[in-house]
């Protein structure tokens, strides 16, 4: 078991969380709590390994219901949906010792998680942030692909994970927006339907 304390409370009151899963990976598990909290514990005895503030250290403008996106490990790397200004939309940290390997976009956060897939030999990232489908290469950061897909209602919500299907991307979401496919082609990105 390991402990942290929160002040988090939602802006609607509902409850404080938290609200994603943790992740394990062979002897580590990290939880990203509401709050914005990174943590890597020993998974056998619950030791804390490590811990970064996230959402304070990233300048991470408050969300409708705090953090909801799991991390997702890539190899050496723990790749976050954060929402940061300033080039720390997503975020890529180093899973051993926590430091900031990449930054990348200024989207906004979701609460969707990112998947992590192998298109015609290249490993990317693909993001449903707030604002849309965000595909990054999973080492670098660099972006590769993106499309604008998120309500007109400023109060809503992106929770769906993306769904890939051999190098079509598809996306859903509510708040009057509906689905998209779109597939990650060589020569850019092409909306299948809508």
């Amino acid at each position: 078991q390991h402990a942290s304390p929160t002040a988090y409370v939602d802006r609607y009151g509902y409850n404080g969380g938290p609200r994603s899963s943790p992740t394990i990976d062979g002897d580590r598990v990290y939880t990203f709590g509401a709050q914005g909290v990174l943590t890597c514990l020993d998974f056998e005895t619950g030791k804390l390994l490590w811990q970064r503030q996230v959402n304070e250290e990233f300048e991470v403008p408050p969300g409708f219901f705090g953090v909801g996106s799991a991390p997702v490990i890539e190899d050496d790397l723990i790749l976050l949906n954060v929402g940061g200004p300033d080039g720390a939309g997503v975020v890529a940290l180093d899973k051993s010792s926590g430091k900031t390997v990449w930054t990348a976009s200024d989207d906004e956060a979701s609460y969707s998680t990112p998947i992590v897939a192998t298109v015609r030999g290249e490993r990317l990232a693909i993001f449903h942030t707030a604002d849309g489908l965000l595909v990054l290469e999973a080492k670098k950061g660099k972006i590769r692909y993106r499309y604008p897909f998120r309500s007109r209602i400023r109060e809503s919500a992106i929770a769906a994970t993306p769904i890939l299907i051999d190098d079509t991307v598809f996306l859903s979401a509510t708040y009057k927006i509906g689905a998209v496919a779109l597939q990650l082609a060589p020569d850019g990105l092409k909306e299948v339907w809508k």
